[in-house]
C-alpha cells in the first residue's frame, strides 16, 4: 500500500511539473474550496449564497474527477511498465 501512495505521489509531482492543465486544475479547486469554506462559515446565507456554493461543490466535483482520472491513467501505465 506504501508503494501505491509513494507512486500516486511522484505522479502528481511530475503532473504538477508538466501538465499545465493539470495544474491549473489544482489550483481552481483549491480557490474553489476555499470559497465554499467562505460560504459554509456564512451565519446565514442568502439564496445567491446558497446556489453558488452547490455551484462551487459541482465545480469541485468535476474538477477532482478529472485531477483522479489523470492520476489513475499514469498509476496504470507506470504500473504496466
Amino acid at each position: 500500500m506504501r508503494d501505491l501512495e509513494n507512486v500516486r505521489e511522484r505522479i502528481i509531482h511530475k503532473l504538477a511539473e508538466t501538465d499545465t492543465e493539470f495544474r491549473n486544475d489544482i489550483e481552481t479547486h483549491r480557490k474553489l474550496d476555499q470559497e465554499a469554506q467562505e460560504l459554509d462559515n456564512l451565519t446565514a446565507q442568502t439564496p445567491d449564497e446558497e446556489t453558488r456554493l452547490r455551484e462551487i461543490k459541482k465545480l469541485k466535483l468535476h474538477l477532482k474527477d478529472r485531477i483522479e482520472r489523470k492520476i489513475n491513467e499514469l498509476i496504470l501505465s507506470d504500473t504496466i511498465q
